[in-house]
């Protein structure tokens, strides 16, 4: 081999580089376990030989510091009297509180370095063609989004068309994104071309709920995600010389009964090892996170009920039980009154309560359902993390050739009457 060939590949190969961008898209105490997904994340790549200068974190950073929380700077994501800290400390958050937003993520992953300055660490995914990138998300979804504590939601369209561009743009060597999600699937399904090197896989397919599991009595709180610590526990304890993505896909598919683990977009990445996006070349440091255990699961969408329930059995003092009644009588008003606005815009816009029954749909029109979403809120207000689950609803009507205006109107006659 010719001597400038030989330096030109060493070249290539000493500015070869992993990335990873982990995210956590909710905030308030509720949500505990999409931070301590993230947290987790983290370590497990720090564990691999990941520096901090190719891991850009984005978490709100409000749980471990939190006044419910009571083991203050602390995050676990399994329930046990001695299981690890994972939180790694707010100083290695790179973005937090409302700078947590898609317009940000997108901005970031892209590695659009000018759009960040000033804001947070200003770290970007400064990838380039000889770079693998992997992206772990944990946060409530419905169909065609996933959420963001600030600055609206996640369009899958938005999302699609940001990985193409940077395909197009070669800013990446190949990529791969785990997200933990709600109808999670909807993000991708239809929609990831098969042949730009990205592979995907999501905690439920397009129209179904993910799932939360862990309940830390002492907490008071679901610390994980099931999808989520299966694959983190699955990495801790994983040879990711040999375990290809194939192979995690099948072990956490086989532990995830609750919901549908999904893959998606370029099939020839699933037989690559997963240490060529979760290593850097770096002795690997002994898995210290525990694994396994009763996972103890609970619906997503019904985390906070099942929360106020849990911790009014096991409390006995006399003023939190009068108080968690009244938080959990709250929370069902708040919940039956999302299901009659939404039974009555659909009553309203099809003259029958049979779609409002029906079960979710895949999304035909994903443009409509953006529009219709916004259309909504603005005149109901935000949805939650149950009511989201109404947004099964409007892309049942926009598949039934319905106006996002007029849904609007409705709405607007509806929740402000």
């Amino acid at each position: 081999m010719k001597p400038l060939l030989i330096v030109a590949l060493l070249v290539c190969s000493a500015y070869a580089a992993n990335w990873a961008l982990i995210v956590a898209g909710s905030n308030t105490y509720s949500n505990y376990r999409h931070q301590a997904d993230v947290s987790h994340a983290y370590i497990m790549l720090k564990n691999h030989g990941y520096d901090d200068a190719h891991i850009v974190t984005m978490m709100y950073d409000d749980i471990a510091q939190n006044s419910q929380n009571p083991v203050k700077g602390n995050l676990v994501n399994h329930p046990c009297p001695d299981c690890p800290n994972v939180y790694p400390g707010s100083d290695k958050i790179d973005y937090k509180g409302n700078t947590v937003t898609p317009a940000n993520f997108l901005n970031i992953l892209q590695g659009n370095a000018a759009a960040m300055k000033g804001i947070g660490s200003g770290k970007v995914v400064a990838s380039t063609a000889d770079d693998n990138v992997f992206v772990f998300f944990s946060d409530h979804g419905a169909p065609g989004i996933v959420a963001f504590p600030a600055g609206g939601y996640l369009h899958a369209t938005d999302l699609i068309a940001a990985l193409k561009a940077m395909a197009q743009a070669k800013k990446f060597k190949e990529m791969v994104l785990y997200i933990e999600a709600c109808e999670s699937g909807s993000m991708f399904a239809g929609l990831l071309p098969e042949n730009i090197k990205i592979y995907a896989t999501t905690a439920s397919n397009p129209t179904e709920s993910s799932w939360a599991c862990y309940w830390e009595a002492t907490r008071k709180a679901y610390v994980g995600d099931t999808y989520s610590v299966n694959f983190l526990e699955d990495s801790d304890a994983a040879d990711m010389s040999k375990e290809t993505f194939q192979d995690q896909f099948v072990n956490i598919k086989a532990k995830t009964t609750e919901s549908h683990v999904m893959q998606y977009g370029d099939m020839s990445i699933a037989p690559e090892p997963i240490g060529n996006f979760l290593t850097v070349p770096t002795a690997a440091k002994p898995p210290k996170c525990p694994k396994g255990g009763q996972l103890d699961q609970v619906s997503s969408r019904d985390v906070k009920l099942a929360t106020l329930l849990r911790a009014f059995a096991e409390t006995k003092d006399e003023a939190e039980k009068a108080q968690g009644m009244k938080d959990i009588e709250a929370e069902l008003v708040s919940r039956a009154k999302a299901d009659r606005h939404m039974r009555a815009l659909v009553h309203r816009m099809t003259g029958s309560k049979k779609l409002f029954a029906e079960r979710p749909q895949n999304i035909q029109n994903h443009e409509c359902v953006k529009y219709a979403v916004r259309a909504y809120e603005n005149a109901c207000g935000k949805f939650d993390d149950y009511s989201m689950s109404h947004i099964a609803k409007l892309v049942n009507l926009c598949n039934a050739g319905v106006d996002h205006m007029d849904i609007h109107t409705h709405a607007l006659r509806i929740c402000r009457a």
